[in-house]
């Protein structure tokens, strides 16, 4: 949980743990203050492989999504991504469409590829860096609709079985 809020600061969003700090709401949550949107992550990184994401973890999901909703009625919801291994809803869950599924290995994959552009703009020179970083941060793929788009492995609504 804490990895994913300091992803979520790396790539600039103001990443918080409102199930943690508040006892209720998603494990993690980011905000993109400029563009007015979030994506709430609950982690399932202990289930194996298969996993099977039982009522109980979908029906905690809707209370989610609830929370959000309620919480930062300013910001578009982008939905719950579900972090966990390979897997699928029980047939007894109601997943909702706001609800993906986020593979532990495609989460890790946007750390090192944040953290690889983080050790060449640390390469540049000073004068280097700052139009570089302006580029980069610019580019489409940091957009956190493009985030959430590329950690959506699939839809849990789509699941069940």
């Amino acid at each position: 949980e804490a990895g994913v809020r300091e992803l979520g600061e790396l790539l600039g969003y103001t990443a918080t743990r409102p199930d943690n700090d508040e006892g209720t709401g998603p494990d993690v949550l980011w905000r993109d203050k400029v563009q007015q949107r979030m994506i709430g992550f609950e982690l399932k990184t202990d289930k194996s492989a298969p996993a099977r994401y039982r009522k109980k973890d979908i029906s905690q999901g809707h209370d989610h999504l609830e929370w959000m909703m309620q919480n930062n009625p300013e910001y578009k919801s982008l939905g719950l991504i579900y972090v966990g291994p390979e897997g699928s809803a029980s047939v007894k869950a109601n997943p909702s469409k706001q609800m993906g599924l986020c593979f532990i290995q495609t989460m890790t994959a946007l750390r090192d590829r944040l953290l690889a552009l983080i050790g060449d703009l640390r390469k540049m020179t000073p004068l280097e860096r700052i139009p570089a970083i302006s580029k980069a941060s610019q580019a489409n793929e940091w957009d956190m609709k493009a985030i959430g788009e590329e950690l959506w492995d699939k839809t849990l609504a789509n699941t069940t079985g």
